[in-house]
């Protein structure tokens, strides 16, 4: 009989663990708690990758979906204990993920990771907003008392106006020091909205955008570009590999592999960086070893990496949906578009922006249409004007914090063009279009992307293994 191929293992695992995971959300079952069923799942797949029996695919399908459970059970067990807190006034020990942001009620909002209720042992994420507090930053540990209300999406529980009890340094990250002295130094040398913007670019920094550049850039669809994204990230380990690929492969697969880790350290491990994260490194593995790698295959190993790192990922996070829908239309629709207007020609930088940011757009919109009821339509004229600039901003904002005001004029003019670009568009009257569509809409959307992209494939018969997003 002949060896199953290794990659249908990992894919029938993976799809099994994707499945597992969201199954426990609904129905989680105790006893599949025992980190036991994840070494046992685990133990499965690498079974199914030794012996290479077509059988033993269906047992890594399998052992995928008791890992999966299993680590969804884990996790979910302890939000369930948050739950039964709901509508009391508690007092929650916690360590804030993420960036706190500023709300319009000038207070502060943050995403806090739950340790105790009332001295008890909990779990979960508590969507929290407090009042400014100068020593709520990312990892910071916290004592908040006020009345726990019913969560929503991936949240286990919401708390407003808390009142901060207790607020400690966060300790032992080194990087973000290093990222709020470079974020002052862009601040000094640099008016409010660019070094907001430039911080943006380089560090993820999103908590000093004012509300009004925040809602503008909203309104003409370039949030991503000022959050830790994997546009950012593309961009550095595009660059890296660029810069040491023509004097050693090895030197150009260790530049970019730092930048990768360094860029998350500095950033912060948010859903839309860990995918990006992931794609980047199994990328430039491929590309180091002279193998390709189908985008389904990327897609799916990505997806169950990722929700077994944080499992509540798969359970409605906003982030994380976005990300992979953005991700599986630059992966699957643009270079289908790409083949099918240009042939066997790699397009120009404008046509290569131009379709990118479209099907990233296409894939993403049943999902905003379904969440917040409207779209950007100067979308893609936006992302036109801007994104062609975001390296050379980089760069030159690199190159401006680190030496001073004397080398960051260049950088200022170009920030201060991307501010004058988002305030024009957003002005426009009919800059976003209102349209709530229900889940059976939602559905019938992808279903008709779905058919547009076998159609495309059929005309073009385009390889996808030639796909790599890091090239």
């Amino acid at each position: 009989m002949k060896p199953a191929h290794p990659l249908y293992s990992v894919l029938a695992w993976s799809a099994g663990c994707l499945a597992g995971v969201l199954a426990a959300r609904f129905v989680p079952l105790p006893a599949l708690a025992d980190p036991l069923w994840l070494v046992v799942g685990v133990g499965g797949l690498l079974l199914s990758l030794w012996q290479q029996r077509r059988w033993l695919i269906t047992l890594a399908c399998i052992c995928g979906l008791l890992a999966g459970l299993c680590r969804g059970t884990a996790v979910r067990l302890p939000e369930i204990t948050t739950s039964y807190y709901r509508g009391q006034t508690v007092t929650i020990h916690g360590r804030i993920n993420g960036d706190p942001s500023a709300n319009r009620s000038g207070g502060q909002t943050v995403q806090l990771a739950v340790a105790t209720i009332q001295n008890q042992p909990a779990g979960g994420h508590i969507w929290l907003t407090t009042h400014a507090h100068a020593r709520l930053q990312r990892g910071s540990h916290v004592v908040v008392r006020g009345i726990l209300s019913p969560g929503f999406g991936v949240f286990a529980g919401a708390m407003y106006r808390a009142r901060i009890i207790q607020a400690t340094a966060p300790q032992g990250d080194i990087f973000l020091p290093m990222r709020d002295w470079f974020a002052g130094r862009l601040f000094t040398w640099l008016p409010n909205d660019e070094a907001a913007l430039a911080a943006g670019f380089l560090l993820g920094h999103k908590t000093a955008l004012s509300n009004q550049l925040d809602e503008a850039m909203r309104t003409v669809g370039l949030t991503h570009i000022v959050v830790a994204s994997g546009y950012n990230l593309t961009i550095l380990v595009r660059l890296g590999r660029r810069l040491f690929a023509r004097h050693s492969r090895k030197i150009a697969l260790i530049a970019g592999l730092s930048l990768v880790a360094g860029f998350i350290a500095i950033t912060g491990a948010s859903p839309s960086m860990v995918r990006a994260g992931m794609v980047a490194v199994i990328s430039m593995m491929a590309w180091f070893y002279g193998r390709e790698v189908h985008p389904l295959t990327l897609l799916i190993v990505c997806a169950a990496a990722s929700v077994l790192i944080q499992p509540r990922y798969i359970w409605g996070d906003l982030g994380w949906l976005l990300s992979f829908a953005a991700f599986g239309g630059v992966m699957f629709l643009a270079p289908l578009l790409q083949h099918y207007f240009y042939g066997q020609q790699r397009p120009q930088l404008i046509p290569q922006i131009m379709t990118e940011t479209f099907s990233a757009q296409i894939f993403t919109l049943p999902i905003t249409l379904y969440v917040f009821g409207s779209v950007s339509v100067v979308a893609l004229i936006a992302n036109l004007l801007v994104l062609p600039f975001i390296p050379l901003i980089m760069l030159l904002s690199a190159i401006g914090g680190l030496l001073g005001p004397l080398v960051i004029t260049p950088a200022h003019w170009l920030l201060s063009y991307v501010v004058m670009v988002v305030y024009q568009l957003a002005s426009v009257p009919w800059a976003t279009l209102e349209l709530r569509l229900p889940i059976s809409a939602i559905i019938g959307l992808y279903l008709g992307l779905g058919v547009m992209l076998w159609w495309l494939q059929r005309r073009t018969q385009f390889s996808w293994r030639s796909v790599n997003i890091t090239r």
